[in-house]
């Protein structure tokens, strides 16, 4: 019984190009209404079983429709849980802003070579999240939630306030040097769960802010090749630990790979 996602969208921005310089600067805005998402585990046993109870709602009659949520071990209790059904629905109104930026300079000729810099990224100024129901009952009773620079590891995602990039460019005679930095600001796990009862964190866990650098060199050789190396994660950073995930850190900001070395030979016919 899913219902079409709609929006109210609109955006307003600038763009500066005098002489080598350009850049934009953009302002967005988005007013989701019945959102499509998936329930997460947490929200779902959070409303058969409040506050951690043992039995909860076990038992009665209006939550019955969310008690067949689960298969128990016998009787109904979160002890005995093996497995839960959680399902894709029209989730709680969401309103989200933030600005999209952009710039890049040609700096002009340096050790014979031409060179540029330039930076890109978006921030985030809000995300607001209404709760949705599960089977008629609301997901949390917090009202809307301001998710900017919070993680939910239940499912799996940050929302970080910044996301950027950087880069310089030199280039002479068929050599391009090119290096790159990526950066994540940090955000606060806002969900309480048993890892982080156990090793006494709590809910508001701090998950680092994520650099990383790349080096690549390219360069162009006789009967229409190109060769490129690049070195990814220069300094082999660790992704930032996020106590209570399933991986250990937001697969959505950080690199697990550590530092990867790549070859290519490209020849055109």
């Amino acid at each position: 019984n899913l219902e079409p996602e709609t929006a109210l969208t609109y955006n307003i921005g600038g763009a500066v190009n005098f002489g080598g310089f350009r850049a934009t600067v953009d302002y967005w805005n988005f007013d989701f209404q019945d959102p499509l998402t998936i329930e997460a585990p947490a929200d779902l046993l959070n409303v058969m079983f409040p506050g951690g109870s043992a039995t909860g709602n076990c038992g009665v009659a209006a939550y019955a429709a969310v008690q067949n949520r689960f298969t128990f071990a016998g009787a109904c209790s979160r002890a005995n849980i093996l497995s839960y059904r959680t399902q894709y629905i029209n989730g709680g109104n969401v309103k989200t802003s933030g600005i999209d930026f952009q710039a890049n300079l040609n700096v002009g000729e340096v050790f014979g070579g031409d060179l540029s810099t330039g930076f890109d990224g978006t921030y985030l100024l809000k995300y607001d999240e209404a709760p949705y129901e599960v089977e008629g009952f609301p997901s949390s009773a917090a009202g809307v939630q301001k998710r900017a620079g919070t993680y939910r590891a239940s499912v799996f995602t940050g929302y970080n306030r910044l996301r950027a990039n950087a880069f310089v460019n030199w280039s002479k005679d068929g050599h391009n040097l090119r290096w790159q930095i990526r950066h994540v600001s940090s955000t606060t796990q806002i969900e309480t769960n048993s890892i982080n009862i156990a090793r006494n964190v709590g809910s508001t866990a701090k998950i680092a802010e994520y650099w990383q650098h790349d080096l690549t060199y390219k360069t162009e050789l006789p009967w229409d090749t190109t060769a490129t190396v690049t070195v990814q994660n220069i300094f082999d950073e660790d992704p930032p630990f996020a106590i209570g995930t399933q991986y250990n850190y937001d697969p959505g900001s950080g690199n697990p790979l550590g530092r990867v070395i790549q070859v290519g030979l490209k020849k055109r016919f």
